[in-house]
């Protein structure tokens, strides 16, 4: 038999029920590899073939695993210490954000861009930068938990209206609403809504955390509806795409029919980022809050003409005006458009984001584009 004091340990195959580590035989339960693993990390002889007491292999190598094989194991450790951490942390935030809600535990609808906002610094920029007067009537849409809402009602404005779509908040909008009588909680939807009849009054601001889906017909309505009876001035918080889409100067492939109708009729601007740390639950998408003022031509929006000319041109914005105006106008064919474009001086390559405003409103002067409002009836000769 091979001298014991020249081996660590000897493990025989033959031997289940005993198992020999470091010179000692010891009782084993354990099965065939999982004694030969435990042999492996002891480092101890192996043996087996015919003659369970003849060595014929010595494991030593295996030895230089050990110290990887624990930073694994310690690796693995850390990494699960880490992940339970972050989870208590979540914990620790979602416990923190019921406590500072006003309606704990409220499950958000986010399929209508239910994103309250919660962080009053944004509120204290908005309602610095409006600087209402008592001659100012502010129209509110989505107040939500009603953070904004309050805002608005700390300053010396006439009186503020809102409109929201779910009636689960209504306990919450209404007891504000006994607090101070010159807000008029309004429901409905906002896009849908009868601006004409259904408001108490006429606004001439708006001041709101919009729903970002409906950011873009929203803001068609309040040209169409509100404008022209005394809108002046807007402050939205909307998605950083959207506002980038509104304030993008000619040349820009953001440019839309929107930015060029806001451009026409007043002046736009990105005033600040905003994060998602500032609402609740958090968007996945950036923030901004964007001002618009009007100024001029108050009943552009409402000019079919002018409309049907940005939809038609924009209607596939890789494709040349050319292209479009044929398919869009039934009485245009591709002389006549590059003649209209000859007379406004463009290239026959144009493309509708390529103009600027004074080219547009040239072309919104155009005989063939003239589009017959809704409410005007043929005359009869």
């Amino acid at each position: 038999m091979k001298n014991p004091n020249d081996q660590v340990g000897i493990f025989s195959f033959a031997a289940l029920d005993q198992t020999p580590v470091a010179g000692y035989y010891t009782p084993c339960l354990l099965t065939g590899c999982s004694a030969v693993w435990l042999a492996y990390l002891h480092g101890v002889q192996v043996v087996g073939g015919s003659n369970p007491l003849i060595p014929t292999r010595r494991y030593r190598g295996f030895r230089s695993l050990r110290k990887p094989l624990y930073f694994c194991f310690f690796k693995i450790y850390v990494l699960l210490m880490s992940g339970v951490l972050q989870s208590l942390r979540q914990l620790k935030e979602r416990k923190k954000e019921n406590e500072m809600a006003r309606i704990p535990n409220f499950i958000h609808n986010t399929d209508i861009g239910q994103n309250f906002l919660i962080d009053h610094s944004i509120v204290d920029f908005m309602i610095g930068r409006a600087k209402l007067t008592p001659d100012d009537k502010v129209l509110e849409i989505g107040p939500g938990e009603g953070i904004l809402t309050e805002g608005l009602l700390s300053t010396e404005c006439s009186g503020v209206c809102t409109v929201e779509l779910d009636t689960r908040l209504k306990h919450t909008i209404d007891m504000l609403a006994i607090k101070d009588s010159r807000l008029h909680p309004l429901w409905g939807d906002a896009v849908q809504f009868d601006y004409e009849n259904k408001l108490p009054w006429m606004p001439n601001r708006v001041i709101a955390n919009l729903p970002y889906h409906i950011t873009t017909p929203l803001l068609w309505v309040f040209l169409e509806k509100l404008v022209p009876r005394g809108l002046n001035y807007m402050l939205l918080m909307v998605q950083l795409e959207s506002a980038q889409r509104i304030t993008s100067p000619s040349g820009h492939r953001e440019r839309s029919p929107l930015g060029i109708t806001v451009e026409a009729m007043g002046t736009s601007a990105i005033l600040r980022n905003v994060p998602p740390s500032a609402f609740r639950p958090q968007p996945r998408v950036n923030s901004c809050i964007i001002e618009i003022k009007i100024d001029n031509n108050r009943t552009l929006a409402c000019d079919r003409t002018w409309r049907g000319l940005l939809a038609r041109s924009f209607t596939q914005r890789r494709k040349t005006l050319i292209n479009n105006w044929i398919s869009g106008y039934a009485d245009i064919d591709r002389d006549k458009a590059l003649e209209i474009l000859e007379r406004n001086e463009l290239k026959p390559t144009a493309r509708a984001e390529e103009l600027s405003l004074d080219i547009w409103l040239s072309l919104s002067r155009e005989p063939e584009f003239y589009l017959k409002p809704k409410d005007q009836k043929e005359i009869q000769i």
